[in-house]
């Protein structure tokens, strides 16, 4: 067997004799024990000619087996042990050529059946490796990676899937490159049908030079497929490889959607390739797994990933209805079509269809005593939000629940904190019937549309009688703390935006309400934070902060929304003052305010938390102060649409691009769209001669439909497009609530 020079290299301060015998006899072992399938009908076949199976050395493709290991997960005393296989039914008969790797127990999920598991590779010789992979194998019980990085044909096992999932180690390293006399970690999420608690994998790497094959496919990202046979919708993805000189191919498969036809998506720079599918078989709304295959002309080895298609109800058009409550300023939507608004002071709950017809009404000031709505949520059922009116001294929370069909299923009002004052803040709830608020108290605190300081909060858990399960309460000395937006972070974790300050600057808050500190300490007047915890019993799990570079009273920042995409990245809306350090990390990605007022900005952080990127925009109108910060929501793919109030000449584009909108009299609405990026996609304004103001944005996540709620004192057109659409308040201020569709128009 040849010296494969190019899947290894020597350390240069070690290149002796010595060091050349031992990495020739090791290649030799990881050639002898690679495994390799004949017999896939997945990966071996050509996606579009059905061609008969190939064989094929694996060796002969660059990847190279460092051995294969059985792992026991022990849930009672989460620990793990690792066995080293010799299974003739995987051909990896050899002895690995690592030490075994270690792995850690982070947690058990027993309802979703998965493991939460660190999993550590040492290279202990003076050799440096590439590429390297952990592969899960699937088997006939229903293991699986659920955090993959792709898939692969090879290492196929009897009884399992003939592809098998991996984690790819060193990603972030130049090459992929895994150094000699280094360790590397990895996240997994292993799941466990039935608790068994075996769990086979193999380790394996490539050459970054001369390896044919790709290596990942990333960055899926479909528009809305309607439900209907024959309609059609483009897709993206990239497809990365070592070797610049060869072409890649790939496919999507999807039997449910596409039946037999296996859709080939065009490239023409061999990284990036888009291209159209087709709903051949008419699929009704859902989401459908499918796979990307992707291969080089130079490899008969093809790379695999599982994505998610969304196929949603057909967008319609777009639309505006006008109503007299000059103040309805919180709007949430379904993925039927239906969109559901609240008036803050009047305290009219309503339906819409997408005709728009009003489908029921009712009053919850009345009926619930709502002194303020500040928050609706819907996730098949409506969540509402705000204070309540009636207790004897000063205003309580207030939360309910009701079905889309106008049921009430519950209203809890809590007077425990009204004699400081309390509200709710924001509401979010799962399919089951639980409820998650966040409740504001203290001296003053936050409301929808009126801007208090010095608060503390609380977080609660409501069962589906509105019972509550369990209630954290956070107190910051000498600061105050708000949280100001929810959102899930997968099914089993909740995730809190917010703020924490001192009028004089300084102070501290700590995250975790159990025994444990997690302090988060603020260096300027406000520090912003993301703060997560448990849904089970609302114990506290990670928290991360961002604010001033150094102490100053001039610099703050305050985060008002959350919202996150598909992909668990998560996207924070505020506004700051002075110079903040974006960045929770060690990097530093100061920004300075341009504006008196301070200025917007909106954060992109990664699923697991990693600072992306942020953009700023001057603070739009020096009134939306005391009014209104701009509210945030986002489509499943990661696009961002922010809505608020401007006045004056503001450009629109947070890059170097120049889109310049100028209000019609003193504050107009804005509606902003930017991509996953945080780059700009499009604006669209409405304004009259009076005072307009964005009050709230909802966004229907399969379809992509925007769905906007404000107030107009003039007369305005609220179609963006060509025709003329023209609303006249009956007692100004009225309101009114858009529908656009996802390129910022009704048609």
């Amino acid at each position: 067997m040849p010296w494969k020079n190019y899947y290894l290299e020597v350390n240069s301060m070690f290149k002796t004799t010595a060091n050349l015998v031992l990495f020739t006899l090791a290649v030799s072992m990881l050639i002898v024990g690679c495994s390799h399938n004949v017999s896939n009908p997945i990966s071996a076949q050509d996606p579009t000619l059905g061609m008969p199976t190939l064989d094929y050395m694996i060796e002969a493709e660059n990847h190279e087996s460092l051995g294969s290991w059985t792992a026991h997960f022990d849930l009672e005393s989460m620990t793990a042990s690792v066995v080293q296989n010799r299974d003739m039914s995987m051909r990896l008969n050899v002895k690995p050529y690592l030490p075994n790797p270690k792995i850690t127990i982070n947690s058990w999920n027993a309802a979703e059946q998965i493991v939460n598991v660190d999993i550590k590779i040492t290279n202990p010789y003076n050799i440096h490796g590439f590429d390297l992979r952990l592969i899960v194998f699937t088997d006939n019980i229903g293991h699986t990676l659920t955090n993959d990085d792709g898939w692969t044909s090879l290492y196929d096992i009897p009884g399992g899937l003939t592809i098998n999932p991996f984690k790819a180690y060193a990603k972030d390293a130049t090459n992929r490159i895994f150094p000699a006399y280094s360790q590397r970690t990895e996240n997994l999420k292993i799941k466990l049908p039935g608790m068994n608690p075996n769990v086979s994998f193999a380790i394996d790497a490539s050459s970054p030079l001369n390896s044919p094959e790709p290596y990942q496919i990333a960055n899926f990202s479909q528009m809305m497929l309607p439900d209907e046979l024959n309609a059609t919708t483009d897709v993206s993805f990239t497809v990365s490889r070592w070797n610049p000189t060869t072409s890649v191919s790939a496919w999507i498969r999807c039997a449910d959607i596409f039946g037999g036809n296996v859709i080939q998506i065009p490239t023409t720079d061999n990284y990036h390739f888009e291209g159209t599918i087709t709903n051949y078989t008419g699929a009704p709304r859902g989401e459908y797994l499918a796979t990307i295959i992707a291969k080089t002309n130079l490899s008969p080895l093809y790379l695999y990933d599982m994505v998610t298609i969304l196929v949603a109800k057909y967008p319609g058009v777009g639309w505006a209805v006008q109503m007299d409550d000059g103040y309805l300023s919180n709007v949430a939507a379904d993925s039927d079509g239906n969109s559901y608004c609240a008036g803050y002071e009047l305290g009219d709950l309503m339906k819409y269809d997408d005709t728009p017809v009003q489908k029921w009404s009712r009053n919850i000031k009345t009926e619930e005593s709502y002194f303020k709505v500040n928050d609706l949520y819907f996730n098949d059922f409506l969540r509402v939000t705000g204070s309540y009116s009636q207790c004897t001294t000063g205003a309580g929370y207030d939360i309910s629940m009701y079905g889309s069909d106008n049921t009430r299923y519950f209203g809890v009002h809590d007077c425990m904190y009204a004699l400081s004052g309390a509200v709710g803040v924001s509401a979010i709830g799962d399919t089951d019937g639980y409820t998650y608020m966040s409740s504001a108290y203290g001296n003053t605190f936050w409301a929808k549309m009126v801007y208090y300081v010095y608060s503390d909060s609380l977080l609660t858990k409501f069962d589906e009688d509105g019972n509550v399960v369990w209630n954290q309460q956070f107190a910051a000395s000498p600061a105050n703390v708000a949280f100001m937006g929810l959102v899930f972070d997968g099914p089993s974790l909740i995730t809190a935006a917010g703020f924490f300050q001192c009028s004089g600057g300084g102070g501290t808050v700590d995250f975790d309400p159990g025994p444990g500190e997690a302090i988060g300490y603020n260096t300027g007047l406000a520090s912003s934070f993301l703060a997560q915890y448990k849904a089970s019993d609302g114990s506290f799990s990670k928290v991360i902060t961002w604010g001033s570079p150094s102490p100053a009273t001039t610099n703050t920042v305050e985060a008002y929304a959350i919202a996150n995409d598909n992909n668990g990245n998560l996207y924070v809306s505020g506004v700051f003052a002075g110079t903040i350090d974006f960045d929770p990390g060690v990097n530093v990605v100061s920004k300075n305010s341009t504006t008196l007022y301070g200025d917007i900005f909106i954060s992109k952080f990664d699923s697991d938390w990693n600072f992306i990127k942020v953009i700023q925009l001057p603070l739009l109108s020096q009134n939306v102060n005391f009014l209104n910060m701009g509210t945030m929501a986002c489509d499943r793919s990661g696009n961002v649409y922010y809505v608020g109030t401007f006045e004056g000449a503001v450009d629109f584009d947070p890059d170097t691009g120049v889109v310049q909108k100028t209000a019609v009299g003193g504050t107009d609405i804005f509606c902003l769209k930017l991509n996953s990026d945080l780059e700009f996609e499009w604006v669209q304004t409405w304004g009259s001669s009076g005072d307009e103001i964005g009050y709230d944005v909802a966004c229907n996540r399969d379809n992509g439909n925007i769905y906007i709620v404000g107030s107009f004192e003039g007369t305005i057109d609220a179609d963006p497009g060509p025709n003329v659409f023209n609303l006249t308040p009956v007692s100004a201020p009225d309101s009114v609530l858009i529908k656009l569709l996802p390129n910022g128009y009704w048609e």
